[in-house]
């Protein structure tokens, strides 16, 4: 079990993790410290690349919120595949971790491709989607509310409001934003497009953005999952009206000019 903390991208909570071998890949369940079980669940899902590190922010934010995570070791094509029969995650969710996991308040968060798959997910889950390159997408016709968040570039933001109306800017902020946090540094890279074809797509670490994202991420699931979550407070912080002083960027920041 030690040896899988340590390679795992995702934080170890001070309740330690879960690992479940599947048919569909294995499974790792790191549990928050804080909350009332059952506790809701978040199934994270990598982009085309596999789980990079990139996604480490938006786990800590999530457990500190009193959110579960959950990752599953696959591609978002397979993952979309498996998604589409929603009782194989439910039973993951009842089988890893008995009577500590909430199975009516589960969501998705997917990078990239993998926010493409957790849009073709069942229609009454939760998703967040971040930069899904939303050109190409049909309507989304979901039940439970998605979290779109897309760059900062005038053809995305078309493609995404049209795809969901209420898809957000990340202001200042490139396709693939939060890759500096795995082996990148937030430099510009070649990343592959969400779409699957093998083109590739110009991507830009950015701290800052990433911090706004995961207190987006974390905004969204609270607002869904109601109680059993930590409360997520009020800011005064200009950057972004909704967020807490803990969440994102911290109240009164400004950013910084490139």
């Amino acid at each position: 079990m030690a040896a899988l903390l340590l390679l795992s991208p995702y934080p170890a909570p001070a309740q330690g993790a879960i690992f479940l071998p599947t048919a569909g890949g294995n499974v790792l369940l790191s549990l928050p410290a804080s909350g009332v079980a059952p506790v809701p669940v978040v199934l994270i899902l990598p982009d085309q690349l596999g789980a990079d590190g990139r996604e480490r922010p938006y786990a800590e934010r999530l457990l500190e919120g009193g959110i579960a995570v959950l990752t599953v070791e696959m591609e978002g094509t397979e993952a979309a595949a498996l998604l589409r029969n929603s009782p194989w995650l439910r039973d993951i969710v009842r089988r890893i971790a008995p009577g500590r996991l909430d199975g009516s308040r589960i969501g998705l968060l997917g990078f990239g491709g993998g926010g493409r798959a957790a849009l073709s997910a069942p229609a009454d889950l939760p998703v967040a989607a971040l930069y899904p390159s939303c050109a190409g997408l049909t309507s989304l016709g979901r039940t439970a509310p998605a979290l779109v968040l897309h760059p900062d570039d005038p053809a995305e933001t078309v493609a995404c409001r049209h795809l969901a109306p209420l898809a957000e800017v990340l202001e200042g902020a490139a396709h693939g934003w939060d890759h500096g946090q795995g082996p990148w540094a937030n430099t510009t890279s070649m990343m592959p497009h969400p779409d699957g074809s093998g083109a590739r797509i110009p991507a830009r670490g950015d701290h800052w953005a990433t911090e706004e994202a995961a207190g987006r991420v974390l905004r969204h699931f609270t607002a869904f999952f109601g109680r059993g979550t930590v409360p997520v407070r009020p800011s005064e912080g200009p950057f972004h009206a909704a967020a807490g002083p803990e969440v994102g960027i911290p109240a009164g920041a400004v950013r910084p000019r490139r």
